[in-house]
């Protein structure tokens, strides 16, 4: 299990200090599926990068299964993300000079789990990439290119999938295919950790937790569209 107790997270440029994050706890079960959505500046993805450990909270604490992330070594955090966690990004990481193939089989090279031909084929074609497999990412739209991204993440079994805005790039119905196969995740136990603006995007999700000045203000269980659309126009209006 993954959670969060008394997060909170301030940056500093030096002389202005700014609170990201202001005593958030929520835990995340083997097999859920949570959306985290607030206003602009809310601290969405501050929050998916503390519980991630790609930032150390300034207090509180993180932990999974055990481990305490806000204080593990790096070396631990390294092998906890490369095995254990699955990552996309509003960027595409992909690598250049590779296929997607070949950018979806990349995390064997580091010595991770092994994505086999086989997986990495069919994680491509579960997100429509199937005539795609020898294709460089120049010679793909950035919407071709996130979903690349999105099936290297898929062909691995990992115990949490973080995403912040995954769907960003893509076209409603590519957007919409990518959802119901992160849905699945949740047949294998995985996790899925995940930051949108859209409310039919968060619609997917079991629950949607919101944030507002870095605060969690509230929680929607088995949230629609419409009532997520609603709660967010109330949290926007009020932070005018």
């Amino acid at each position: 299990m993954l959670a969060a107790t008394g997060l909170g997270h301030t940056f500093s440029n030096g002389r202005v200090e700014t609170r990201a994050l202001d005593d958030v706890s929520c835990t995340f079960e083997p097999g859920s599926f949570t959306a985290i959505m607030g206003p602009s500046g809310s601290g969405k993805s501050t929050l998916l990068y503390c519980l991630a450990g790609l930032i150390r909270a300034s207090t509180g604490s993180v932990t999974f299964d055990g481990t305490e992330l806000t204080t593990a070594k790096q070396r631990q955090l390294d092998l906890l993300r490369r095995d254990q966690f699955g990552f996309i990004f509003q960027s595409f990481n992909l690598i250049e000079a590779l296929t997607a193939l070949q950018n979806v089989t990349l995390p064997s090279l580091f010595g991770g789990a092994v994505i086999s031909r086989d997986q990495a084929e069919a994680a491509l074609a579960s997100v429509g990439l199937a005539g795609k497999l020898n294709s460089y990412p120049a010679e793909l739209s950035g919407g071709q290119q996130q979903r690349v991204a999105i099936a290297r993440a898929l062909a691995q079994t990992r115990r949490v999938i973080f995403a912040d805005e995954p769907t960003g790039a893509l076209d409603r119905k590519s957007g919409f295919l990518v959802m119901d196969q992160l849905r699945q995740f949740r047949e294998v136990g995985t996790a899925v950790v995940m930051v949108t603006h859209d409310p039919k995007i968060a619609a997917y999700a079991d629950s949607v937790l919101f944030l507002v000045d870095g605060r969690l203000v509230d929680v929607m269980e088995a949230p629609s569209a419409e009532a997520v659309s609603s709660r967010m126009t109330g949290l926007e209006s009020a932070a005018r």
